[in-house]
């Protein structure tokens, strides 16, 4: 996933976004087609500690060229149940909070291509199952491709198309 968000750089091959070449991208371009093309819900972390719920998704839309409206903002939130938590920091909020307000952040930005690497890993699985179901609704709703990592077999099953990746080797299932 590190790979594919040109957030690492792969050792042979390419990567390629719309006809460019992701691994040729020197850090300033990468970062800037990043945060304007994708929609990255890491495994862990991915709030800015000192800014709000609220401030970390205005910065995201903010860095994809998305004016940040407050009742965008707060739909944002809402729609992954936390909205409550709009004025805390990411140190005031659980570690599900965490990751619903990054995939709020993720989503926010109207990315191409959204990239989740274990996103719901955290979430117990009720909330697990409906912020998956925000994400797939989301990816539907905007003709948006969805790529995202999991353990979780149901997860899984929501996929169009899916792949094992067993002892380093990548088979369709």
């Amino acid at each position: 996933m590190s790979l594919v968000a040109g957030l690492l750089r792969p050792d042979s091959g390419s990567i390629l976004f719309r006809g460019t070449n992701i691994a040729e991208l020197d850090d300033t371009a990468c970062a800037r087609l990043r945060s304007r093309h994708f929609g990255v819900v890491p495994q862990r972390g991915g709030l800015l500690p000192y800014l709000t719920a609220e401030e970390n998704v205005a910065f995201a839309m903010n860095l994809a060229g998305v004016e940040a409206r407050k009742r965008e903002i707060t739909a944002q939130l809402d729609e992954l149940g936390v909205a409550h938590r709009s004025r805390h920091f990411p140190r005031e909020m659980s570690g599900g909070e965490a990751v619903r307000v990054s995939v709020a952040m993720a989503l926010a930005s109207k990315p191409e291509l959204i990239l989740a690497d274990e996103a719901t890993g955290e979430l117990d699985p009720a909330t697990a199952r409906e912020t998956m179901d925000v994400i797939v609704k989301r990816s539907i709703d905007h003709g948006v491709t969805l790529l995202y990592v999991t353990h979780d077999v149901q997860m899984a099953d929501k996929a169009e198309r899916s792949f094992t990746l067993t002892d380093k080797e990548l088979r369709a299932s």
